[in-house]
């Protein structure tokens, strides 16, 4: 009960049901919200484009037989 009352003394206004440390509860908040913004960031980027042309190819040959990622979200300063 004790470690129940430090808890609530030190945060005050949270809700005093569990004993679970705020800051382990923001840490798992946290990664959700990561992989949410993850999630919504690469759905809207298609890893199958096209093969790059030959141009850029003669300047990068690392990315020969590679495919182009391709932004397929708002293009025109749109936010994600």
């Amino acid at each position: 009960m004790e470690k129940l009352q430090n808890y609530a003394w030190h945060h005050p206004g949270v809700a005093r049901c569990t004993d679970t440390p705020c800051h382990y509860r923001s840490i798992a908040r946290n990664t959700v919200e990561e992989n949410t913004m993850q999630h919504r960031f690469w759905s809207k980027v298609n890893k199958h484009g096209p093969f790059p042309n030959a141009e850029a190819i003669k300047h990068h040959t690392e990315i020969a037989g590679t495919r182009c990622w391709v932004w397929t979200a708002g293009r025109n300063g749109s936010t994600i």
